[in-house]
């Protein structure tokens, strides 16, 4: 699979990159080292080495889910506008553009169809029935 990561945004010339955190435990994604670091070796200047660069394409921003993350596991993602508009110049005040969810599959996403009845979106509402009153009566 590709682009699981994709942010609607306009101008082309601004420069988007997202972060990625497993959520079971905070590791957060680091890209030089192509794997997830503890939450201990995390600090605030270390923003541009866990940046996922996204590319510019027809309206919107796309960035493929790193192939080196081989976890079943749910991943918390934030788009972030870099606010210099210089790869690798990533801030901790960059902008968040948005934030979502992934659940992944060992090397791709998972969707409704593999994760059976566990619906798991953070941007889908689900209306349920209005409730009916039931009324039973005993004949004795």
């Amino acid at each position: 699979m590709a682009n699981e990561i994709a942010q609607s945004h306009e101008p082309s010339t601004d420069v988007l990159y997202a972060i990625i955190t497993r959520i079971s435990d905070g590791y957060i994604y680091d890209v030089g080292d192509t794997a997830l670091e503890a939450v201990g070796t995390w600090n605030d200047a270390r923003i541009q080495e866990c940046a996922v660069d996204m590319a510019f394409s027809g309206g919107s921003f796309y960035a493929d889910f790193p192939a080196a993350i081989t976890d079943i596991d749910e991943f918390h993602v934030q788009v972030r506008i870099n606010e210099s508009g210089t790869p690798g110049s990533e801030a901790i005040t960059d902008w968040i553009k948005s934030q979502g969810q992934i659940s992944w599959n060992e090397d791709s996403e998972m969707t409704l169809g593999i994760i059976g009845t566990t619906l798991q979106s953070v941007n889908q509402t689900v209306e349920l029935p209005e409730p009916v009153e039931t009324r039973a009566r005993i004949y004795i």
